[in-house]
């Protein structure tokens, strides 16, 4: 219903009338007309378009040639559909006109909404064109807000719209550097909340941190404070390199993780590494250790358990000689099963039980004692050759073969494998974050867009630790029965050792009926 705001004179061009609750005026040369609320038309986040107008939103419902009909935000939920607006096109700028009204709404104006969305688009567009953090962006648009508190309660938290707002930055990133020389963005240096992020670049070397030297090349390590004391803190610590999802202009990434709280396995240094050498891996701990020194804490890991990269082992027993070195017992029964079918046993080790019992219990000296596994392989497993069928040949000939690898590989490198008495005997946990790693990147993606998943991570750190001090339950993979089972079985039989009710003999028996029958 049209209604003229002065019923005591005639209606002139240029009065106020009144359209259902709306106050409208109009235009001196024709009879478009606007509101003296505020108008505000917004992107929506499915790149259409809003109409925000006295407290009340509206959605296009159609596009017409020469004008565009509006509905009701809540004509679905509310069934308020009958307020159709027509407008000129929104995408018109400085020519947004509205022409007629129809028809009242059957709930009250809401305009908190309309500011919540503003909010939420300001921060978005500020997303798209600046490189500021996500977390930076929106605490400095809640500051300026100076919201009303009905206004925060219904804001949403920076955790809600988080994944939007880094998935925007992604889209709107600097170009990707071509020469490993490149200056590093400034705006990829720090955390989500603003604090330092960007540890180490051998282009840009800072006290206390060494100079790299030329094999090292190009040296760029990711840690925030926060990563840093957990890592101080974590007496076990593993690390591996990934190249799939390395920048075009690096050789690897390789990723240290440590333990929060003996519970949690999580991320405390993303490198960045031109070079897969000794030297790097020895500046990577130098670095390290340096920083945690910085805040008067100390980097001393009881145990590293990483692959059997030669190039990591010297780096680490040279920088840290009183961590104990930890191979993955996966690793080595996969390397042992890979050269029992290299050297043609495969057959044996299925069919002929004597064979695959010696092969079963040579993977089972993981689990044995360092100082007793030389013992038990001569005096328990190689007497068990005497019992090797004699038909066909070449069954005597394959398994000397492999008993000759064995010894002059693994017999001399006993801490690659022995994971005796060790609550965590395999870097699983590394390589599902590798895993991840290659799933939500692509193959030697964009350097910048690998830089915003490393904040991403570190904010993911930040959470878990919100979650344990707030008492906040904390969402951990379930473990596979069976997982449990051998993980409970091996703790029990290292107790009985321990105890002395239990000899280095029956320990090996016992702990290889619990060997996969592949690795």
């Amino acid at each position: 219903m049209v209604q003229l705001l002065d019923p005591t004179k005639p209606y002139e061009l240029g009065d106020a009338i009144k359209i259902g609750r709306h106050i409208l005026k109009s235009g001196a040369l024709s009879m478009k007309y606007w509101c003296e609320d505020d108008i505000t038309v917004s992107e929506t986040t499915a790149g259409g378009y809003m109409l925000n107008m006295a407290g009340y939103s509206y959605f296009v419902k159609h596009y017409g040639k020469s004008f565009i009909t509006w509905e009701c935000e809540y004509r679905r939920k509310q069934g308020c559909s009958s307020v159709v607006i027509r407008s000129s096109d929104p995408t018109m700028n400085n020519y947004f006109r509205i022409y007629s009204m129809q028809g009242e709404h059957i709930h009250e104006p809401a305009p908190n909404n309309v500011e919540l969305r503003r909010f939420k688009r300001r921060i978005r567009e500020r997303c798209r064109q600046e490189l500021s953090s996500p977390r930076t962006i929106y605490e400095d648009e809640l500051k300026k807000g100076k919201y009303s508190s009905e206004m925060l309660a219904i804001l949403p938290t920076f955790y809600n719209m988080q994944a939007q707002l880094y998935r925007i930055r992604k889209e709107n990133l600097p170009s990707s550097p071509t020469d490993p020389n490149f200056i590093l963005h400034p705006g990829f240096t720090a955390t989500d909340r603003g604090d330092r992020f960007l540890l180490y670049d051998s282009n840009n070397v800072q006290a206390p941190y060494a100079a790299p030297s030329s094999r090292v090349g190009r040296l760029i390590i990711y840690a925030s404070d926060l990563q840093l004391n957990i890592l101080s803190k974590s007496k076990r610590v593993g690390s591996d390199g990934t190249f799939e999802t390395a920048a075009q202009i690096t050789h690897q990434n390789y990723i240290i993780m440590g333990e929060y709280e003996e519970k949690y396995s999580v991320p405390v240094a993303f490198c960045l590494c031109e070079h897969k050498n000794y030297e790097t891996y020895q500046l990577i701990i130098q670095v390290l250790k340096a920083a945690v020194g910085t805040l008067k804490l100390d980097f001393q890991p009881m145990y590293w358990m990483s692959d059997y990269e030669a190039a990591l082992t010297k780096a680490i027993k040279k920088e840290l000689p009183r961590t104990k070195l930890l191979g993955c017992a996966s690793h080595y029964n996969q390397a042992i099963y890979r050269n029992i079918q290299t050297k043609g046993l495969q057959d044996a080790y299925q069919n002929v039980e004597v064979v695959r019992q010696i092969l079963r219990q040579i993977m089972a000296l993981a689990f044995i004692p360092s100082d007793q596994i030389k013992k038990l392989y001569n005096d328990v497993i190689k007497p068990q050759l005497n019992n090797v069928p004699k038909r066909p040949v070449s069954l005597s000939y394959n398994l000397n073969s492999f008993l000759k690898y064995y010894e002059s590989y693994w017999l001399t490198n006993i801490y690659k494998f022995c994971v005796f008495d060790q609550p965590t005997r395999t870097n699983n946990e590394l390589e599902g974050y590798n895993n991840k790693m290659n799933v939500q990147l692509a193959a030697h993606p964009h350097l910048y867009r690998l830089i915003t998943w490393f904040e991403k991570e570190e904010l993911l750190v930040q959470q878990l630790e919100m979650k344990i001090i707030s008492n906040v339950s904390v969402h951990k993979r379930k473990r596979a029965l069976t997982t449990i089972l051998i993980d409970e079985s091996l703790q029990s039989l290292w107790a009985s050792y321990k105890a002395g009710t239990l000899t280095p003999k029956r320990l090996l028996l016992e702990s290889s009926k619990w060997v996969a029958k592949k690795a």
